[in-house]
């Protein structure tokens, strides 16, 4: 497998609105990595396949947020619908980086640069409202950064509760949700095991957390789990 790439480029569609849950996959042809819409977020190929940055193609970590999100009017002078970035985008985005890097797509550091930045390219994209949180931004393509979760089942509280469902998966096999402490529920088809099937040798930390499930790092069936430290947990075995 070659090299985790050391750059992720950040892209926006440019057009409509962020993507609901069944087309999510609509960015998929643009040459990107990973696509977020409104509420979730899809793998389309993997970094060294991906092609959506002049001058980087299977260099950088391809993210499109879906829909318009810079601000501008149109040439008759009427605004143009734009979308903010907001926490869940940013936790998405947390949690399809910590993905790709269980997946040893990108390193746990990289430069993280909007794509109007980026040698050769002239655009205004990711947009305004994209730049606007920009530190964040960063911080959830960074291994130990502080972005927001994904959101919660928990009320209005900053950090979830323990039973709190922070992120889930889903392929042709089933459908799983995870929970802070690393409960993870099945929704559909075959249950592969949580934190707390593990041996008690591997709960070693009764204050590890989890971020995000994703597809088994392996390839193999099953999920990993990923927690707020990077540490990842793959179960490919049905309980």
């Amino acid at each position: 497998m070659p090299s985790p790439v050391t750059l992720v480029t950040v892209h926006h569609e440019g057009g409509g609105a962020p993507a609901p849950p069944p087309n999510v996959g609509r960015c998929a042809h643009g040459g990107y990595t990973y696509g977020f819409g409104a509420s979730t977020w899809q793998r389309y190929r993997d970094v060294w396949s991906s092609f959506a940055t002049l001058n980087f193609n299977g260099r950088s970590l391809d993210l499109v947020l879906t829909g318009n999100r810079h601000v501008y009017n149109d040439p008759q002078g009427r605004p143009v619908p734009a979308y903010p970035v907001t926490d869940v985008d940013l936790g998405n985005i947390r949690a399809a980086c910590a993905e790709a890097r269980g997946l040893g797509y990108v390193v746990n550091a990289p430069t993280v640069r909007a794509h109007r930045d980026s040698p050769g390219s002239s655009t205004a994209c990711p947009g305004s409202y994209t730049m606007a949180r920009w530190a964040e931004v960063v911080a959830a393509c960074t291994a130990g950064g502080t972005a927001p979760l994904p959101p919660t089942t928990g009320g209005d509280d900053d950090v979830p509760k323990d039973k709190d469902f922070v992120s889930a998966f889903a392929n042709a096999e089933g459908a799983w949700r995870l929970q802070y402490d690393g409960g993870v529920q099945t929704i559909r088809g075959p249950f592969y095991g949580s934190y707390f099937t593990l041996p008690a040798n591997a709960r070693n930390d009764p204050a590890r957390r989890f971020l995000a499930i994703s597809a088994a790092v392996d390839g193999r069936p099953g999920y990993t789990l990923h927690s707020v430290r990077g540490e990842a947990y793959t179960f490919n075995t049905r309980q």
